[in-house]
Parts: structure tokens; sequence; C-alpha cells
């Protein structure tokens, strides 16, 4: 594809309109700043305990991990300056999604080595639907996908000291990010050019790491505290339905079948087949981690499979007029749009807004609880991360559709076997009034 980089008109429209994508990109997922699942109160909670305390905790069902240590202690800090915990979540978790944005552009610049399709990779991520429910979330997604973007941005560049600092911090937050280490040493080791130069490279690459990694384990080791980073799932992610399902596989068809023509090739761009190996399988592995462990691991995927999607448009334009292949490229960069928007729309907005009216009945559930209930009865909830922030004590998990065992337990069913209502939720109308019930309620057993 013949590069037009030095274009003034592709000049002007990265210029002005990278900035516009991330300011757009901002407002709208600000405009849902009110939005915060109940996993992202399992970090705030850890964070409070670790400013006043400084002990740690586990994940539920996770006895063997601490959840995402850096984030918590990075919140811990704010906690300490007397910064509202969640305030300060927030705000950053929005801060690093517009540097995921940036990012993705960098990444792009890299791997496709023209700057409109880099800008239209940007955009794709920008208007994913994934990417504006986590980015007001308050969750340590963003930080990680920040984390993990530059170590396989600097690691393009052969820059593998910073690419090692920056997957060290991301294993800070998520064990899984250790598999991205490999691979960088694997690319460090490959473009070496002598023996003894690669030897140097991957040992001091491998000291950086472990000099960002150890401090925790020690920490960990002399707190007993288990070691294993573990990313607290954001839980909220809405089920699998036509629109997510093609927003998700026409753009990973795209990448595939762009993947495969890259690896044909000894060298595209600058780039050898053995970095596209590389590259192709990094998304691989963090695609193994989504398999297994949800949602939350296709975000390291994303920008990835939307980068070689358009690296797609770019080798069917080889032999094209240069205003045919860019026609191709912006013509992608719709079809995502409307992809992710009508994805965005249809299933995770409407997660989003229950979600948040949901919030509103825990959090008033909470303050009952905490000044209603002894503090020596047991409470059980099926959301209990937010009302234990809120309650300032203790909530243990009770799953739906099980018996439970304590003393009150918070549920939104309509009956609950052995137990009685003593409390139930207002629901706040349009107007600010109490119109009736809502549809959460505080049970006591018999």
């Amino acid at each position: 594809m013949v590069k037009h980089d030095h274009n003034p008109a592709v000049l002007q429209v990265v210029r002005y309109g990278l900035p516009l994508v991330i300011l757009i990109f901002y407002v709208s997922a600000s405009w849902n700043f009110s939005y915060t699942p109940d996993s992202t109160y399992l970090s705030l909670r850890l964070a409070r305990t670790i400013a006043a305390e400084g002990v740690f905790g586990t994940v539920p069902g996770h006895p063997c991990a601490t959840p995402n240590p850096l984030w918590a202690y990075f919140v811990a800090v704010g906690t300490l300056l007397r910064v509202d915990g969640l305030l300060l979540a927030k705000i950053f978790s929005l801060f690093f999604s517009c540097l995921v944005v940036v990012l993705t552009y960098l990444l792009a610049t890299e791997v496709l080595r023209d700057r409109l399709l880099a800008f239209c990779s940007a955009l794709g991520v920008a208007t994913s639907g994934l990417v504006l429910q986590v980015a007001p979330a308050g969750s340590a997604l963003p930080l990680a996908l920040t984390c993990v973007l530059a170590a396989l941005f600097f690691m393009l560049r052969n820059d593998y000291l910073l690419a090692a600092l920056m997957i060290g911090f991301a294993s800070l937050l998520f064990w899984q990010a250790a598999g991205g280490f490999l691979l960088l040493l694997w690319d460090a080791w490959m473009n070496s050019t002598t023996p003894g130069r690669r030897v140097r490279v991957v040992l001091v690459t491998s000291l950086v790491y472990l000099a960002t990694v150890l401090p925790w384990v020690l920490l960990a080791v002399l707190r007993s505290v288990p070691p294993l980073p573990w990313m607290v799932s954001l839980d909220d992610f809405p089920g699998l339905s036509p629109a997510t399902g093609v927003a998700t596989a026409i753009p990973a068809l795209a990448a595939a079948a762009a993947s495969v023509g890259m690896l044909r090739h000894g060298q595209v761009d600058g780039l050898t087949r053995q970095t596209h190996m590389i590259i192709v399988m990094w998304a691989c592995w963090f695609a193994v981690c989504f398999a297994i462990w949800g949602w939350d691991f296709y975000l390291f995927v994303l920008p990835v499979v939307i980068i070689y999607a358009f690296s797609g448009t770019q080798q069917l334009s080889l032999s094209s007029r240069p205003a045919s292949a860019y026609a191709q490229a912006l013509f992608m960069a719709g079809v995502l749009i409307l992809l992710h928007q009508l994805a965005f729309n249809n299933n995770v907005k409407p997660v989003m807004t229950q979600t948040e009216k949901d919030s509103e009945q825990l959090v008033e559930l909470a303050y009952w609880i905490k000044n209603g209930v002894p503090d020596q009865d047991f409470v059980s909830a099926n959301r209990p991360e937010l009302l234990a922030y809120f309650a300032g004590r203790p909530i243990g998990l009770w799953e739906m559709g099980n018996r439970p065992s304590t003393e009150y337990v918070v549920s939104s069913e309509e009956d609950v076997w052995g137990y009685a209502v003593v409390h139930r939720a207002s629901h706040l109308g349009e107007d600010g009034l109490l119109p009736g019930a809502g549809r959460f309620a505080v049970w006591k057993k018999r």
C-alpha cells in the first residue's frame, strides 16, 4: 500500500482527529460516571484496609490469590492523602482508558506503518462498547490494559527494558501477564544479532522484570498473604448476543485472515515474520485467558484484533490506487463503529443502567444494615462488595438459588424460604420522589 504519511491531508486528519476522538471518548465514558460494578468495591475495600491497617485480603473463591495489589496500593495512597477512594479510582480509570486509545494508535503505527490506518485503529477501540463500559467503572482493567499495550509497543521498538518494566507492572495486576513476559524474552532472543548480545539482553530484561515483581512477592511472604496477583473480574459484562457476537466475530475473522497473510511474507512494512508471529501469539495467549476466565481478558486482545483487521485492508489494497486503499480503510472503520455502537446500545448500556439503579437501592440497604443489624449477626448477599464497603462490615457471598444460612440476607427475590422481610429499599422515580418499593430487601431468618 502506498504510504501517505507525508500527505498533508493525512497529517491534518491525525493531528486534529486523534485528540478529537479522545475527547469524544472521554465525554462518552464520563456520561456513565455513576456506573460502578460490585467488583470495584472489592479493590476499594482492600485499599481502605491497607491504608488503615496494612492488612491484605484475598479474592472470594480464590484463597491463594490477592486482588490486583498494584491497583489496591495505588488507591490506598490516595486514601492516605484524604482523597475519596471511589472518586480516585473512577478518575484514573477514565485517564488510563484514554491512554489505551493513544497507545493503540502508537502500536498501530509500529505494526501498520501508516498514520491513517493507525488513526482508524484507535477510533475502533474508542468506540468499543466494552471499553466504554470499563472506562468509568473504577476497575484495575484500564491500568492493566495500558501496561500491556505499552509493553507490546516498547517491544516492537526494541526497548526491552521499558517493555519488561511495563509487563512487570501488569504482572502485579494479574499473574497471566507473565505469559507476555515469556514472549518478550523470545523476541529479545530472536532480534539480537550475536550470541553474546542475546545473553546480555535476555539477562538484563529478566532482571528488570524480577526487580519489578519480587518486592511484592517478598512483601506477600513477610505478611503471610497470597503472592499470586489476580485480576478482579468486572462480573458485569453483558451476555453473548447477536449484536455482541457479530461485533466480536467480524473483526476477529478479518484479523485472522490478515495475520495469515502477514506470516506468509518474510517481511511486511519493516516487521519480520518472527515479529508478527510473536504479536499473534501475544494475542492468542490472552485469547486463551479470555476463554478460561471471561470477558475481562478479551480487552487485551481487542486492540491487536482491530489493528490486524486494518492490516487486512492494507494487504488487499496493495495493488489498488491510493484513494481506493484509504476508502477501504475508512469503510471498515465505519463498519466497526456501527457494530460497536449497536452492541453498546442494545446490550452493554442496559446492563450499566440496571447496575446503576440496583446500586442506589443497595447503598440504602447498606446504611440500614450498618445501623440496624447487630455486629454479631452474619449477613450474606449476591452482590456483597458494595454492601460491605458502605456498611463497613463483612458481608458473605450468597449464590442465588441456594438456601442461605446467615441470620440476614439481602436479595431481590420475591420470597426467600425461611426468611421474612425486615426492610425494603425505596424505589426512586425520575422526579426524585419515592413512588414505591425497590427490588432489593433485607430478609431476616424466622
